[in-house]
């Protein structure tokens, strides 16, 4: 019966998640619409860094406070950092002291004792 219960719970839980972001959707399509783009071309250059990427991410950044968009856009970050990790003391001068600090604290995994 717990079981039952608890997949009851989960499930309320995830149709609430996807009204959410429906919502989201309707209210602005057009920043949600900004942001999903940005990520898309953010992962379109896996191992290259062209010289609009750093200002994107920056601005992308801003907007990890939404929380519809924050998983989508951690996601984003973290293959980002881990798909240009090999040749990250070459990508890295192509950042401004502040993207780096942005990109820095972004993206990786916080655990709390």
């Amino acid at each position: 019966f717990a079981i039952r219960e608890n997949k009851k719970r989960k499930q309320k839980n995830e149709s609430n998640s996807i009204n959410s972001i429906a919502s989201l959707i309707k209210s602005d399509r057009t920043y949600w619409n900004t942001i999903c783009m940005s990520c898309c071309i953010i992962k379109c250059y896996p191992y290259d860094l062209p010289a609009f990427i750093p200002a994107l991410l920056s601005a992308l950044i801003k907007h990890i406070s939404n929380p519809i968009l924050q998983n989508l856009i951690t996601k984003t970050i973290q293959d980002f950092k881990r798909s240009h990790q090999d040749k990250w003391n070459q990508f890295s001068l192509m950042f401004t002291r502040e993207q780096l600090d942005d990109l820095q604290g972004t993206g990786s995994a916080h655990y709390f004792a």
